[in-house]
């Protein structure tokens, strides 16, 4: 039988005399810091004595002896359609490697009477098979010409094939669902820290004295911020020093709908009101999205529970989904000159990815210009929205 594969940029074959030698397809997808994944894919798969559904009970008694309650047993269809007559089924095995610095995925299926096995080795905290090894193990192509010599495997480079990274992705995800927001304002310790360095920032010139921000989640589909900064500035008047009040007073508010199509559209409503300013402003929104393991996404939850928004953004730059053209993020820009009032509703677009499909968020922030009073109080206002793909 021979086995075809549509491969998706960035994967790497071992040497052919390293294939020869283990007779077993050797694949790695490198980031940066060392190897993502890691694939081996036999090349002599055994022909069965007994039938399919014998050796999925076989298999699955042999791997709960060998490794007891660290394996966990399950089911994946991956193909052109989910679990439909375009899918494969496999058996998959989920345990901690031996070492302890990995996951191990042990996957089988029964094809024409013979038995293929994969295995992949993704990073620590893999709690499901990564995105990457679902749509790699999607272009999976069987012939059914049984024939007794090794696999050939042709591999074939998606993004010279756009239908192959359709038919990948699809089953994956149908769309996305809301699944939680976060409303960033300085506070606390943070807020007198920050405040403290505005204050002295600004020296024998003047004081930042007065700063407040406030944050509520306006109804199930909005999230807004508010902020009042004022102080004084020294100025001589009449040959005598003044004080020359200053403020910044507006608020940012976000509507999004709860689902993100599978169109890749999602309709949003984006406020930004200055009420009083002494230099421009700016609203950023950006559309970011995650397709790596589920530890590291846990603990850049944590983060942004304490109002931390640079773990989200390093996690999206080194394992972000990106799209057909390569990008990782969609950006927006919205500026204010003096007191303005801002309003646009639009649909923010972002395709499937070519690496596959896994959470993404939309982010809104303040843009203040550089060395401006407030700067480093303003920027640290964010409104966050999560989305998680849903299967149907």
């Amino acid at each position: 039988m021979d086995l075809r594969l549509d491969l998706a940029p960035g994967w790497v074959t071992a040497p052919a005399a390293q294939v020869d030698e283990s007779d077993a397809w050797s694949l790695s997808l490198p980031v940066e810091g060392g190897v993502a994944l890691e694939v081996l894919i036999p090349r002599s798969p055994p022909l069965l004595k007994s039938d399919g559904e014998t050796f999925y009970r076989n298999l699955t008694r042999k791997w709960q002896a060998q490794h007891g309650k660290e394996v966990a047993v399950g089911w994946g269809h991956f193909g052109s359609q989910e679990a439909g007559p375009g899918a494969t089924r496999w058996l998959i095995g989920r345990r901690p490697s031996r070492t302890g610095e990995g996951v191990v995925f042990h996957l089988a299926t029964v094809q024409a009477g013979r038995a293929y096995s994969v295995l992949v080795i993704a990073p620590p905290g893999s709690d499901a098979l990564p995105p990457e090894a679902q749509i790699l193990l999607a272009g999976l192509a069987f012939n059914p010409q049984d024939v007794a010599a090794p696999l050939s495997l042709p591999i074939v480079d998606v993004a010279a094939n756009s239908a192959a990274v359709a038919s990948a992705t699809s089953p994956v995800t149908t769309r996305w669902r809301r699944a939680g927001s976060r409303v960033l304002v300085p506070e606390g310790e943070v807020l007198s820290a920050l405040a403290q360095a505005e204050t002295e920032a600004m020296g024998d010139t003047g004081m930042l004295t007065s700063f407040v921000f406030q944050a509520q989640a306006l109804n199930g589909n909005t999230l807004g911020a508010g902020w009042t900064l004022e102080g004084f500035r020294w100025a001589s008047r009449f040959g005598r020093d003044q004080q020359v009040p200053f403020a910044s007073r507006g608020r940012l508010d976000l509507t999004a709908a709860e689902t993100w199509g599978a169109d890749g559209r999602l309709p949003v409503t984006l406020v930004l009101r200055v009420d009083e300013t002494e230099t421009p402003l700016a609203a950023v929104m950006e559309a970011r999205a995650y397709c790596g393991p589920a530890g590291p996404w846990t603990e850049a939850m944590k983060a942004l529970e304490k109002g931390a928004r640079a773990p989200l953004r390093r996690l999206a730059e080194k394992h972000g989904c990106p799209d057909a053209e390569g990008k990782l993020a969609i950006q927006t820009r919205w500026e204010a000159h003096g007191v303005d009032h801002l309003s646009r509703e639009r649909g923010v677009e972002m395709p499937l990815p070519g690496y596959g499909v896994g959470v993404r968020w939309l982010e809104v922030s303040l843009d203040p210009q550089p060395g401006s009073v407030g700067d480093g109080l303003l920027e640290r206002l964010a409104l966050v929205l999560m989305f998680e793909p849903e299967h149907r």
